[in-house]
């Protein structure tokens, strides 16, 4: 959190699950969301296609530590800013999170 910080997202918050974060959050003005792709219940491709069904356009970051998975989330959400593999560098993280915060 004190990395997404640094790059100007002041609001950030950590979420158990992707029906943790749909029950508790609104997303509004600037928003990233960084998405593990095995999350409890729904999968973080689920997650990120559920609000893109919504009519929502948020800028996404998957993450996974299999790169199977990572495939497979290029191939359902090519319109994602990136896919990190863990263990990734901060700084990869950073650069995609910067981006974000300076448009």
């Amino acid at each position: 959190m004190r990395l997404v910080r640094s790059a100007g997202f002041m609001k950030v918050g950590t979420f158990n699950s992707a029906e943790d974060f749909l029950n508790r959050v609104v997303l509004e003005g600037d928003c990233l969301l960084i998405l593990d792709i095995l999350l409890p219940e729904k999968s973080g491709i689920e997650l990120q296609q559920h609000i893109r069904r919504s009519g929502l356009s948020v800028p996404v970051v998957f993450i996974s530590a299999q790169e199977h998975q990572l495939e497979s989330a290029r191939k359902q959400c090519p319109e994602a800013l990136a896919f990190l593999l863990k263990p990734f560098e901060e700084g990869e993280l950073l650069k995609v999170v910067r981006l974000v915060s300076q448009n």
